[in-house]
């Protein structure tokens, strides 16, 4: 078991709103980068003569490196330096960057999203220890809402930056850009370094837990690529099957290995406190929605059958969820970081759950003037959960293990996005083979599109029949316009109740696991064995 040895801590508010500056501006790089892909996919697919399989593969890549690796990094911080690990995770995402930029093909592209998942990992789990550790406890609050406030705005502008980008010079810049704001950061990486506005601490007997490790990787890894695999191939299919499988047998194996480890790599007995497991579970929840919200009313505002919104317009369309979501995230821990988040994050989960409701009612014949005091509710919901759950988590544990909390925190934000992607995504096509009977029979009896649609709706993949209404024109009738239309609303809607379901649920878990007094800091620690 390592030895820790504290060093004497200060404080500097100028130190504070460096290391703020400097997370910020890689983390709103990380997050632009999820939402600017999926604006610029077929120019992607043009211009690298990608098929559907690679397409799914490239975006599967990141997310399953930045899950699986990001608990490891954040302990990894813990021992051997949280500033080391941040950087590790600007330079490899940078490469990655880099790479996509100048690729040329699917294998390079494949290879520069992984080291991008790999720095997203690192810089997902090591900004918020980061960010503590510079931080007074007073100010704390504040910080992490400007932290989660981050995040949502690097979604938000990602489509109206890469669609921009994509439009107007080339989707390669999407990725130039991370270079130049990540160059940026390296400089107040130097200003923090040689300031020490992070404070250091020794420790001796350094050991990482590597077989805990390689099992964590062998549980989240093929977890996340099974879920995104489903998406292409279906729930039955062996690979879908054969990488959840994998995943579970490793997890339980993880499970032992780390009750049993003297050094264990993650500190589970933290998941024993109500409030710890309430921040897990809540983040994952706000994750489900976040990414199941953007990937969808992204989809339904730009289709034609819908608002045929371009990428710019689809993305400046979010702002005022994203403004109001800033101001919650802002104020919000300030204002109630004195007293208990079970109500505001209640009233958090209740304001995800009727915005999904709310956006499940909006049809083709809405207009934008319908629904944007819609995106509203949505900004409070996110506004109240993102900032405050991580804060919740944090403050219950050690401060020499900052680094692994802040790990397993931003995993389960992550996972629950790529799970949110899946689920919402599974809604979203079953309600459209559920309707595609409109479809076919505003097509020509005889006519091959019928012939092909049919032929998907029976034996093929979720794939296979979206790419199959791709190909439809609906200008060439008024029935079949109406019937993809149809589609599209019910579509749109089943999703967005998926969301406002598990958002339900969430509300639920918040009651039950946030009663009683609020707990003093680091209290969870009395709960660890090693």
């Amino acid at each position: 078991m390592s030895v820790e040895a504290p060093v004497e801590q200060t404080y500097s508010k100028r130190g504070m709103w460096t290391v703020l500056a400097m997370t910020a501006m890689c983390m709103t790089v990380v997050a632009y980068n999820t939402t600017a892909i999926t604006t610029v996919i077929p120019m992607l697919r043009k211009d690298l003569d990608l098929s559907p399989s690679e397409v799914q593969g490239i975006m599967a890549v990141y997310m399953v490196a930045t899950s699986s690796l990001m608990p490891i990094m954040g302990r990894c911080a813990d021992l051997f330096g949280r500033v080391r690990i941040f950087v590790l995770g600007m330079l490899t995402f940078a490469c990655g960057s880099l790479l996509v930029a100048i690729s040329t093909g699917g294998t390079e592209m494949l290879l520069g999203r992984m080291l991008q998942g790999f720095g997203a990992s690192s810089l997902f789990g090591t900004s918020l220890s980061l960010l503590t550790s510079a931080t007074p406890p007073k100010n704390r609050p504040v910080i992490v809402g400007v932290w989660g406030a981050m995040i949502a705005l690097g979604m938000s502008l990602g489509p109206i930056i890469g669609g921009a980008l994509g439009q107007y010079l080339n989707w390669r810049w999407i990725f130039y850009m991370d270079l130049i704001v990540l160059g940026l950061a390296l400089v107040l990486v130097r200003i923090v370094s040689s300031n020490k506005y992070v404070p250091a601490t020794q420790r001796l007997n350094k050991s990482l837990d590597i077989l805990g490790g390689i099992l964590l990787i062998l549980t989240l890894g093929p977890i996340a690529y099974g879920l995104a695999n489903s998406s292409l191939a279906g729930w039955s299919s062996p690979v879908t099957l054969a990488s959840i499988g994998i995943g579970l047998v490793s997890g339980i194996a993880f499970w032992w290995r780390e009750q049993h480890c003297e050094s264990p790599l993650l500190h589970l007995d933290y998941f024993r406190h109500p409030r710890f497991k309430m921040a897990a579970l809540g983040i994952f929840i706000a994750g489900f929605n976040l990414l199941g919200f953007f990937i969808f009313y992204n989809l339904f505002v730009q289709s034609p059958a819908a608002f045929g919104m371009s990428p710019v317009e689809a993305g400046a369309a979010v702002l005022p969820m994203t403004a109001v979501m800033l101001v919650f995230s802002i104020w919000g821990p300030k204002i109630l970081g004195p007293y208990s988040y079970r109500w505001p994050i209640t009233v958090g989960m209740l304001c995800l759950a009727l915005s999904g409701i709310l956006l499940s009612t909006v049809s083709n014949d809405s207009t934008y003037r319908d629904t944007w005091w819609m995106l509203l509710v949505t900004g409070v919901g996110f506004g109240l959960t993102i900032p405050l759950l991580p804060r919740i988590g944090l403050r219950l544990c050690a401060e020499e293990h900052t680094g692994q909390a802040s790990g397993m925190v931003n995993a389960c934000l992550t996972f629950g996005a790529s799970v949110g992607s899946v689920v919402a995504g599974a809604a979203h096509v079953a309600s459209i083979r559920k309707h595609l009977e409109t479809v076919l029979h505003a097509l020509p009896g005889k006519s091959e599109q019928r012939h092909e649609l049919a032929q998907a709706l029976a034996n093929g993949s979720n794939s296979d029949i979206l790419t199959k209404l791709g190909t439809l024109k609906p200008e060439t009738s008024h029935a079949l316009q109406q019937a993809l239309r149809d589609v599209q609303d019910d579509a749109f809607g089943a999703a967005m109740l998926t969301c406002s379901v598990v958002s339900i649920v969430g509300v639920v878990i918040a009651l039950y696991l946030m009663r009683g007094p609020v707990p003093e800091e680091g209290s969870a620690k009395e709960l660890l064995r090693h």
